[in-house]
């Protein structure tokens, strides 16, 4: 994870990529410049030679500007208790009106909930420190990067940026922070790793450098200790920053004059660009800005101001609306619904026209199945009637010859010219024997029947069909044909 953090003001611009490893952060590609123009906080050119310097340069960046306000104000305990965190925001721009030069209608604002010290400590009010800057400001600043490919994510004054830094190079001690910057010198006291109170002085390196030249030390003490003796207490000790650090006529007047526990800031850069001498004191506030964007505690960055609406009232601002978004989200549902429904009816329809054409194939296959079955049935009886015939043969005409002469003997005998016999089949070898024949009169064919039935020879005949058919004839008139089936018996 990394940022692109550049500091601006009058004089001089510095930047640096910000990158966070496992446990630590560290500072590269460092950059310093001397401003082209002191009435714009940044320019496209600017911002155009400071990304040409930069090898993959994080789209993301981080911007402290003197330009920035931080203001200290107090509430109630109770009442800061009752105010919402999503409306603490805009309640506190309202609450510092008085110290601004600009309605807070026109302001974005950030905060960060303070600890007490030294005489606040008994009191029912909270500290709260809140940072200002000019929303229109803020959308060129956003145009300007927008036009070069980065994003302003956040904006930051220097004095939160340079606690947070201290208090990440001396962990666990408590401490002041002296960054002496161009014109401007930043006080910032830590106590157990927070922040207690920020304050300004109005001389920077070159006016302090003066007045240590023409001894006027009482003059340019009494700067410092009004800074330092608003928090009652002695400093613990002293951590310094800025391009004031690395003079040593300035570390030995604070030595001197205020205390012997004095630090200087420093950070390992890994890599700088355009100077050779480049000092990590410089960057304590752009050290200390990406470590609050990095960082997963969201707290960390309530003091940075960005233009980002919280949820809550976004949602408030576009109640209005809800009713159509319900009603569209309603719709969608019902138009999904009914895609899906008309999506699985065209499924069963096209189902349904498959399970019917197999149906008609299985019901043709079932017709042509029973057509084989019936001719299986009739080749079975030819069959058995062949194998029977073949049986007869098989078995010799010659032993059964009576059987037959008898037969046909008593068919001769028990006819007369009104009928006729059209059949005689055996049914079995030996003894049964089916006649089929036709008779003009019913007389000749019962004369017939009983006789064939009277005969020594029959054991029983058993009629198994008797048909009548008349036909007509314009000579001979209507006349009758009896056809017989039947069944006789040889015992």
């Amino acid at each position: 994870m990394s940022v692109l953090v550049i500091e601006t003001n009058e004089k001089m611009i510095r930047a640096a990529v910000v990158k966070k490893r496992i446990g630590s952060y560290s500072l590269s590609y460092c950059i310093k410049i001397a401003r082209s123009s002191e009435y714009e906080i940044l320019t496209g050119a600017e911002l155009a030679q400071i990304k040409s310097r930069i090898g993959n340069c994080p789209k993301n960046v981080i911007l402290i500007t003197a330009a920035a306000t931080l203001i200290e104000t107090f509430l109630d305990k109770a009442k800061l208790k009752k105010i919402r965190k999503h409306q603490l925001k805009e309640a506190l721009k309202w609450e510092i009106e008085p110290f601004i030069t600009s309605s807070p209608v026109e302001i974005i604002a950030g905060y960060q909930i303070g600890k007490k010290a030294g005489k606040e400590k008994k009191s029912d009010d909270v500290p709260i420190w809140v940072s200002t800057f000019q929303k229109s400001q803020y959308e060129d600043l956003k145009e300007i990067m927008a036009g070069e490919g980065l994003k302003l994510k956040r904006l930051y004054p220097a004095d939160p940026c340079l606690a947070r830094a201290a208090a990440y190079s001396m962990k666990g001690k408590d401490k002041t922070i002296i960054d002496i910057g161009e014109k401007v010198t930043k006080v910032a006291r830590i106590a157990k790793g927070k922040a207690v109170g920020y304050r300004d002085i109005s001389i920077g390196i070159e006016d302090i450098c003066f007045y240590i030249d023409n001894s006027s030390h009482d003059e340019l003490l009494n700067f410092f200790k009004d800074a330092l003796g608003q928090w009652d207490d002695e400093p613990h000790r002293l951590l310094i920053s800025g391009s004031g650090g690395k003079d040593s006529h300035i570390i030995d007047f604070l030595k001197k004059n205020i205390t012997e526990e004095i630090e200087v800031f420093d950070t390992e850069i890994e890599e700088a660009v355009g100077f050779a001498a480049l000092d990590g004191v410089e960057f304590a506030a752009i050290l200390g800005a990406g470590i609050r964007e990095l960082s997963l505690i969201d707290e960390e960055r309530k003091i940075g101001i960005d233009d980002e609406i919280a949820l809550s009232i976004r949602v408030r601002e576009k109640i209005h609306i809800m009713p159509i978004v319900i009603l569209s989200s309603v719709a969608i549902v019902f138009m999904l619904h009914y895609g899906a429904m008309r999506y699985q009816m065209r499924n069963v329809e096209r189902t349904t026209i498959n399970l019917e054409q197999e149906k008609n194939e299985a019901n043709e296959l079932r017709e042509i199945f029973e057509g084989l079955k019936m001719d299986e049935s009739n080749y079975k009886s030819e069959l058995d009637e062949i194998n029977r015939n073949i049986e007869f043969f098989e078995q010799g005409i010659e032993s059964r010859i009576n059987s037959i002469s008898t037969i046909l003997k008593s068919v001769e005998k028990n006819s007369d010219a009104q009928l006729a016999v059209l059949d005689i089949k055996p049914v079995d070898i030996d003894s049964t024997f089916n006649i089929s024949g036709t008779s003009r009169n019913i007389t000749s064919m019962n004369l017939f029947i009983l006789g064939m039935q009277n005969a020594a020879w029959c054991d029983y005949l058993k009629i198994k069909k008797v048909t009548k058919e008349t036909t007509q004839d314009e000579f001979l008139g209507d006349s009758e044909t009896y056809t017989f089936e039947m069944s006789i018996v040889k015992n």
